[in-house]
Order: C-alpha cells, then structure tokens, then sequence
C-alpha cells in the first residue's frame, strides 16, 4: 500500500470498494428476468424494451468522464455522494414509469448517477494500489461481481412473481440508501492531492487527449471492451431466447444466470491464484483464448441449429470465467502509465468499457436475434479481437517497460 494511505484498512476498503464496483451492475441485472413482463405491461415491443438496457450504459458510460475529473477536484466520496444523489429521482420515474419512454429516461438518469460508484471505485484502487497488487486486488471485483451476478438476477425474477417489476426499483433505491451510509462511516478519501483545475475544459481536454494519446491504455482498454461487448449482447438476447423462445420462467431464467455466475468466481479466484504464480500478461492471454473458445463452443451447434438451454450456459460459464481473468489484467494494465489524473484516466477507460455495453445491446437490439447464432458470432468475433489487442499490449508494455 502506498505512502499516505498506509492508514487503510484493507478489511473495509475492498468491500465497499467491491460493492460501489458491483451496484451499477446490480441496477443493470436486477430486472432482466422482467423484461418480457414489461414488454406486455407497458405495451411496447422488443426493440423498445432492450432500449432500456442499452440507453442505461451509454448513460453509465458518459458519466464517468464527468466524475472522474470531479473526483480529481473535489475527492472520491464526494463524488460518490453526488452520483448517488442523482441516481435517486431516476430510480422513482423508473418505478413509476407509465411507458417504456419515461422507463428508458429514468433508466439514463439512473445511468448517470450510478457511473460515479465504478469510477471512484476503480480510482480509489489506482490511488492506493498499482502493478500487480492492483491487479490481484481487482481481482476481489471480480469475486464479488460473480457473488452480485449469481443472486440478483434470481432475486429479480423472484420480485417478478411475488412483487412485480415495479418492486425492483425500491430494492434498488434502499441498496442506494445503503450505499451512502458505507460511504459516509466506513471509507476514508484516498485522494488528498486535489486538482483545482481538472474540471476546466482547457485541462480537461488536454488531460483526456494525454491519455488518448497512450497506445498501450488504448490496447487494454480495446480489449476489455470487446469482452463487454460480448458479456452485454447476452444479457440483452439472453431473457428473450431463453425465456419467450425455450419456455424458461422469470426465476427459471434466474438460476441459469446463478449457474453461470459461478464462472466469474472460479475465474475470480482464479485469477487471484494466477496474478502471483504466472504474472498478469500470461493471466490476461489465458483470459482471451477461453473467450475464444466460449465463442466456438456456441457457434458450431448454433451453424448446426441446436436450440437448446445446454448450447447456450455451458459456453458462457466458459466466457464469464475467462472475462474474470481478463477484466482485472487489462485495468491494472491500462491504468499502469498514469500517476496523474488518476480519476479521468479510470473514467475514461471505464467509458470506453461501458460504451461496449451500449454497442452490446444495442448490436443485438439490431438483429432481432431468436437464435444464439447473431450472439455467437459477436462472442467469437470479439474474443479474436481481444486476443489481437492483449498482444499489442503486451509487446508495448516490454517496449516502454522492459524489466
């Protein structure tokens, strides 16, 4: 641990850490299994409903270029306070939505707010941790993730049958209530070198060119795009294929994605393991090669027309493992040439990350998919694509870094 933060307690700053991580994704899992219900109930059609999906992450992406540099200024906890007040009247117009138009802008309010919780957590761990201890310690991330994954959806569909969708968004805003209260008695502010200047757009430009200007960030953050890409494609066909097409229940749709969260833990520990005993560069190139195969092993019974739950939740366990190792390698990596400006450069890779969710979805919104086959092509197309960048990572981290 760093200097001036050797006063933290790690036994409470990586949960919070972990958990301010999670609660953006939480908001986007929560009401998957709803998804076709809200088609029915507000009256809408499919492409409407995914927008809701898909107008939450590009929300959640162009926020974090705004409270990255606002946490440079004015601290991370008070960056967090401001996101998660403005999450609130989101997640009110979302429980009261009368259409899926006020549904769609609560959901990009909500958005908004929420993009400030993985920023400043990513931030936080960048002031605190860096190289492979930064690496080992996102790797909790990870961990935790799979935990919220495993749970969430499946509480969701029990909402569903008990509660209505509506209810999701009164779990979401008490989760919020909690959030704050974490924030507030339990994390101490890790920034204390305060930038006065970073939210000036003279500074704010240059800061953000600088980083743009880094072919090595652009290489990582290429990378764990691509793999969110993938990850939001399946979350946006996934209640539709599994449940309006093979028959699977709200909660029925939420075992299957407990089942599958159980790849991000393994990949988590994993990844953990691996990160001490084969370094990050080998862990991250073991990542893309199992999103390569997570994306064949759906492929080739879907060019062969096997429709079954089997051909679907066997190659994602295989992929959210492998994006376990990828996610942490490629953020420790990415953030690795900058000390300065540390919040705008976790926003910005966590922008160009959740963009990938937006063209995710947004992709898939595009094929009207009823098959896996439009979503496995995504899947083996981007895990190529992340193996092509992780090696251009590589080569240039030698090249600026050698040992």
């Amino acid at each position: 641990m760093q200097g001036a933060n050797n006063s933290i307690s790690i036994k409470k700053f990586i949960p919070i850490v972990v958990f301010l991580s999670s609660i953006g994704f939480f908001s986007s899992d929560l009401y998957l299994p709803s998804l076709p219900i809200i088609l029915k109930s507000l009256k809408t059609n499919i492409t409407g409903v995914q927008f809701t999906l898909s107008f939450y992450f590009i929300s959640f992406s162009l926020s974090q270029l705004f409270f990255g540099p606002y946490s440079d200024k004015y601290g991370r906890k008070n960056a967090v306070y401001l996101g998660l007040a403005i999450t609130i009247p989101g997640l009110i117009i979302c429980m009261l939505a009368p259409n899926i138009w006020a549904l769609i802008f609560g959901r990009m309010i909500q958005g908004f707010g929420l993009g400030s919780c993985i920023t400043i957590a990513r931030a936080m761990l960048r002031d605190v941790f860096s190289g492979s201890r930064m690496a080992y310690y996102s790797s909790f991330i990870a961990i935790g993730y799979s935990f919220f994954m495993a749970i969430v959806p499946l509480l969701g569909g029990y909402i569903q049958k008990y509660f209505g969708w509506r209810a999701d968004f009164l779990v979401l805003l008490a989760l919020t209530a909690i959030a704050i209260l974490l924030v507030k008695f339990w994390l101490i502010e890790t920034h204390t070198n305060k930038n006065p200047d970073a939210l000036k757009p003279k500074v704010l430009v240059k800061s953000y060119f600088h980083i743009l200007k880094n072919p090595m960030f652009l290489s990582y953050v290429g990378c764990t795009t691509l793999t969110m890409i993938s990850m939001i494609a399946y979350f946006t066909a996934s209640p539709f294929i599994l449940e309006s097409r093979l028959g699977l229940s709200p909660i029925q749709y939420g075992w299957s994605l407990f089942f599958i969260a159980f790849g991000l833990l393994i990949g988590g520990l994993l990844n953990a393991y691996c990160v001490k005993r084969i370094g990050r560069h080998r862990t991250l190139r073991i990542g893309v090669y199992g999103q390569i195969l997570a994306g064949s092993c759906m492929l080739i019974p879907a060019l062969f027309g096997m429709l079954n739950p089997a051909v679907i939740l066997l190659p994602m366990l295989i992929f959210f493992l492998s994006a376990a190792l990828t996610y942490p390698q490629a953020f420790a990596g990415g953030l690795f040439p900058f000390k300065e400006n540390i919040g705008s450069a976790s926003a910005l890779f966590g922008s160009f990350q959740m963009l990938g969710g937006f063209f995710g979805s947004y992709l898939i919104t595009l094929t009207h998919a009823k098959t896996q086959l439009p979503f496995s092509i995504i899947l083996t197309t981007c895990g190529i694509g992340a193996f092509l960048l992780q090696f251009c990572a590589y080569k240039l981290y030698q090249k600026h870094f050698p040992a």
